[in-house]
């Protein structure tokens, strides 16, 4: 994780790995609409990161 691509490029020709770039708008977006879907059924919600969130009690 956070390596760069050239340090690894013997490791993903090896294995027959398929590298994608990110799309960090889409999952930006795709990350707020799912926000807002789970704070219809936890009102409150405390977002830790893009993809990680926990209902708050009380």
């Amino acid at each position: 994780m956070g390596q760069p691509i050239f340090e690894l490029r013997e490791y993903v020709e090896k294995h027959g790995l398929i590298v994608c770039s990110s799309n960090y708008a889409l999952y930006g977006d795709m990350s707020h609409r799912f926000m807002l879907a789970l704070a219809e059924c936890a009102p409150r919600v405390m977002p830790y990161s893009i993809d990680v969130s926990q209902a708050v009690q009380g």
